[in-house]
């Protein structure tokens, strides 16, 4: 008796991919390119489930190199399989820095000034610093000045040998205008309770501080990171009368501030 002998062709399994290298955590996207097979069968090399989806997406959530194997089956069960991806992932790199002032600290203008020093655990090869006023730098251990009062977040990213970037940010980084307190009125007669004019300033830069009677004749003067009080006497550590002096406050060599103030005994 004759009869008709059916061959089915095994499926020649094949794929396509997006990306086969990254860092940290990979997104691929796959694609089957076996328009004969009628199932597939995708083993993503990490030990995860397998998919039976003829396209898949696949996260990898670990570094490493992972072997990605599709085997297709056809008519009757014919099935094939190709090995023939590698996807690799490198561990992301980890950043950090640290400062002087550090972060919390505050900073006065004019030259608020910080020095910024990379501190990360991984080895870099490119670094890339956002102070949060608009202003970068690439530099490994920046110094950088701030001109506005505010409070900022500063970024640095970093990039490895490999090509893999990774960002830390830290804040805040307190910026502020200088108060400039000088009281007009003290009594320096000994009874503990406000005995001294104390000039009160928070900025870092120098000043020169004098005290004239009222015929102009100075009585007092001094500069900062010397005393920054008067305690009512003259030059010669002779007690003044009670009355009004006025003083000429000059910061930085130019801003001059003038002022009132009333001795009491």
């Amino acid at each position: 008796a004759a009869f008709d002998l059916k061959v089915v062709p095994t499926p020649q399994a094949d794929y396509f991919s997006s990306l086969t290298e990254g860092c940290g955590e990979l997104t691929v996207q796959f694609q089957q390119n076996t328009p004969d097979a009628e199932a597939y069968i995708w083993d993503f090399g990490d030990g995860s489930d397998l998919s039976n989806e003829p396209n898949p997406e696949y996260t990898y959530a670990q570094a490493g190199t992972y072997i990605v194997s599709l085997t297709t089956v056809g008519s009757f069960g014919c099935a094939t399989t190709v090995q023939s991806l590698n996807v690799s992932i490198a561990e992301l790199p980890e950043a950090n820095f640290t400062s002087n002032p550090d972060r919390e600290n505050i900073v006065p203008l004019p030259n608020a000034t910080i020095q910024f020093q990379d501190a990360s655990t991984s080895a870099a090869v490119a670094w890339y610093w956002e102070f949060g006023d608009g202003a970068i730098s690439r530099e490994q251990n920046p110094e950088h000045v701030y001109t506005q009062a505010g409070e900022y977040t500063v970024t640095l990213t970093i990039t490895d040998a490999n090509g893999c970037n990774n960002s830390i940010s830290y804040g805040r980084f307190l910026i502020i205008e200088p108060d400039l307190t000088v009281p007009n009125v003290f009594s320096p007669n000994g009874d503990g309770k406000n005995d001294f004019l104390v000039i009160e300033y928070t900025g870092n830069e120098r000043y020169t501080f004098e005290v004239m009677d009222r015929w102009g004749r100075r009585v007092f003067r001094t500069e900062s990171g010397s005393n920054n009080f008067w305690n009512g006497n003259n030059s010669n550590g002779n007690r003044l009368p009670v009355g009004v002096y006025y003083y000429n406050l000059v910061l930085n060599g130019e801003k001059v501030y003038k002022g009132e103030i009333t001795l009491l005994r």
